[in-house]
């Protein structure tokens, strides 16, 4: 507030009072003056008025305030902006700092010093049943887990992480740590381990599944080396051990041929460019049919229905060895008498290829993980007819490469369809006829 109104109101009664002393009207100045004063007063005293009633809303606008409280309004109102503008910043920054927190893949869980939930972000309602609604709420009485408790115990003292299953999703293992921060609060991290798990099992799967598929042909082969060192064999004996000892030999190199080709397509999602060529598809299938006759017994026969003229782009090995493999899984479930098909045809803008065969047939149960490496359905018949167990996982992987994947149709005892929709439009232009 100025003091300038109040310094004039001053030398303004001086002068009257003075003039009424020269004037010898001192009486009527001094009522002048006194007139003056209160009617300041009572101005004053109504613009005071407006002042609080307008400071008690001051975003409302107010007009008919005194200019001598106008330098403080401004005051007030830059304050008051200031601090407005502080709050939508800090609000901006919260709501920032909650999409993080959210946004993590981990659950996070702010704790007390007592344990007591702070904040949580969505993954904690995911992975632990944790929400804001639970906020003040000890987290031990969630997390039950007598590992889960012996972390808390810690309090943060020490890097151990526990594993345990999540107490909110079914068949989710989750990993707890928890971190002690600069002002004794406490950071409880759960991260979903269920997938980690799933590949380390499926790693000791097949290493356990390669160690026993080699270790079967080489006992044989060690058993028929150690009939060799029997001086007394004859040379008819030796020559015909000699001979079996050609498919257990012959199943160990198909077995890493497999291997190999499987990992050189996990290893690379796409092929490259300079490997895709225009392939003619009929002829594949054709040179196909003329290997697979020494595998075919006397009774088996295969039917083909071929679009001569469809071909497609691709990696023409690839797609040789995904087709041969269809084809002689085919073969090798089909009872003697029985027949497979085998179509090539064009789908819209899709190609298809068909194998159909009358053998045993695949459970429901058993199609989504047909594909997965050593994975049998009858291990006993799989082991007679010879299979390496990879045939399937490698036209998976061909097919992925291929912008397609492998699809089945199957009633058990009545025969499976294997077939697979490859794209026609993904042929280069310089390649197309």
């Amino acid at each position: 507030m100025s003091w300038r109104p109040v310094i004039q109101l001053s030398v303004l009664v001086v002068l009257l009072l003075v003039f009424g002393y020269l004037l010898q009207v001192l009486v009527y100045t001094t009522m002048i003056a006194v007139a003056c004063c209160m009617g300041w007063i009572v101005f004053s005293t109504v613009q005071g008025q407006q002042f609080e009633q307008w400071s008690l809303n001051p975003y409302r606008k107010e007009t008919n305030i005194l200019s001598v409280y106008a330098s403080v309004k401004q005051r007030f109102n830059n304050t008051l902006d200031n601090q407005r503008n502080r709050t939508k910043r800090l609000l901006s920054t919260t709501q920032r700092f909650k999409q993080m927190f959210d946004g993590l893949p981990d659950a996070c869980v702010m704790l007390d010093e007592n344990f007591a939930i702070r904040a949580t972000n969505q993954r904690a309602d995911e992975l632990l049943g944790l929400n804001p609604a639970d906020i003040g709420t000890s987290v031990s009485t969630f997390l039950r887990h007598p590992s889960a408790q012996q972390l808390l115990r810690t309090n943060g003292d020490s890097q151990d992480e526990v594993e345990i299953p999540s107490p909110a999703a079914d068949n989710v293992h989750v990993q707890l740590r928890l971190l002690k921060l600069r002002d004794n609060s406490l950071l409880l991290i759960a991260r979903d381990v269920s997938e980690v798990n799933r590949i380390l099992a499926m790693r000791e799967n097949f290493i356990a599944n390669v160690s026993h598929e080699l270790r079967t042909p080489l006992t044989v082969l060690i058993g028929y080396l150690e009939s060799l060192s029997d001086q007394k064999l004859d040379q008819e004996a030796v020559f015909e051990i000699i001979n079996r000892l050609n498919t257990p030999a012959q199943r160990m190199k198909s077995l890493v041929e497999d291997l190999l080709t499987l990992s050189q397509l996990e290893a690379s999602p796409k092929p490259d460019v300079e490997m895709i060529t225009l392939v003619n598809v009929p002829k594949v299938i054709a040179e196909l049919v003329e290997e697979i006759q020494p595998m075919m017994s006397t009774d088996h026969f295969v039917e083909t229905y071929i679009a001569q003229d469809l071909k497609i782009s691709g990696v023409k090995n690839e797609l040789r060895s995904a087709f041969l493999n269809l084809v002689t899984n085919a073969l090798r479930y089909s009872p003697d008498g029985g027949k497979v098909t085998i179509r090539w045809e064009k789908l819209g803008e899709l190609a298809r290829f068909e194998v159909t065969d009358e053998g045993i047939g695949v459970p429901s149960n058993h199609i989504p993980r047909i594909t997965e490496r050593f994975y049998r359905v009858e291990p006993n018949i799989s082991l007679a007819t010879g299979g390496t167990g990879l045939g399937l996982a490698i036209v998976k992987h061909v097919l992925l490469r291929h912008q397609s994947k492998l699809a089945i149709a199957s009633r058990v005892g009545r025969g499976s369809t294997f077939y697979c929709d490859l794209p026609l439009d993904s042929i280069p232009k310089e390649l197309q006829p």
